[in-house]
């Protein structure tokens, strides 16, 4: 119990854990297993490579309306890394949201799913949130390129589900729409319009610039869906073009602005740069 009145200054850290394992090597005449573990060790302290994400008290704060966790500045060979950073996170994420009264809303975007499940523990993340995290009042979204992605994963059925809203954008390969129809009920109308979709960044696009989408939701007896139009917004166009020429512009345009959604303003209504 006495645990409950720590502060957060309170808490050991994995420095101070280290620290007792050197102490114990010196003072027992230690073999070498615990030598190396130590030396493997003092990586994850502060003066180590990775010691800023594991190593001292909390600096990360959740209280904020939104907040965002990127895990692709992380290279694609430190996969142990990734692993451990997810567990991290998940921890963090988790005891935030059960720590919360339950009559709130909070909600939990897996954006790329698909590259989080290529990470080690990443599936059991995605499963706990749809199949305990959601009986909290959290709503679960994730995001995939194509279906084809995670149709053969374990974690599908779970996520498939536990879910009954659905929003899909425009598909270039009807094959993914069909393997999509085998977990929801879906009419060959609504396949064709989704198919038709037209893309915001077509050269030859006319007039006020949309991204179309079908809102499909799992309803009883039958399925209730139809097409939504989001209206794309110079800053909306300006940040989420795949252009890799304006990639780079834009890149540097925001390299040395400080306030960053000013600067999005800015450049996004400037002639020429949409």
């Amino acid at each position: 119990n006495a645990y409950g009145f720590f502060k957060t200054e309170d808490y050991p850290t994995h420095s101070s854990f280290l620290e007792l394992i050197q102490s114990s090597a010196a003072d027992h005449n230690a073999d070498s297993d615990l030598k190396d573990l130590a030396i493997s060790l003092s990586e994850w302290c502060s003066d180590g490579a990775y010691g800023c994400l594991f190593d001292g008290h909390t600096n990360v704060k959740l209280n904020k309306r939104i907040v965002h966790f990127e895990l692709g500045q992380i290279s694609e060979s430190s996969k142990e890394l990734k692993a451990i950073v997810v567990f991290l996170i998940k921890n963090h994420i988790r005891n935030h949201i059960l720590s919360m009264p339950r009559k709130l809303r909070k909600r939990i975007i897996f954006e790329e799913m698909s590259r989080l499940l290529e990470v080690k523990g990443g599936d059991e993340v995605i499963a706990e949130a749809y199949a305990q995290l959601a009986k909290t009042n959290t709503h679960i979204t994730s995001i995939v390129q194509q279906y084809a992605q995670f149709q053969n994963h374990a974690i599908r059925p779970v996520i498939i589900g536990n879910s009954r809203q659905y929003m899909i954008m425009k598909q270039k390969y009807p094959g993914d729409l069909e393997d999509l129809r085998k977990d929801i009920i879906m009419s060959e109308n609504a396949k064709q319009f989704i198919m038709q979709y037209r893309s915001p960044d077509n050269k030859d696009w006319v007039g006020e610039r949309y991204a179309s989408f079908m809102y499909h939701y799992d309803d009883y007896p039958a399925p209730s869906y139809g097409t939504v139009r989001n209206i794309c917004s110079p800053e909306m166009l300006y940040v989420s073009s795949s252009n890799p020429e304006l990639y780079d512009l834009r890149a540097k345009q925001l390299k040395n602005e400080k306030d960053l959604i000013k600067a999005i303003m800015k450049y996004s209504r400037e002639e020429g740069v949409i």
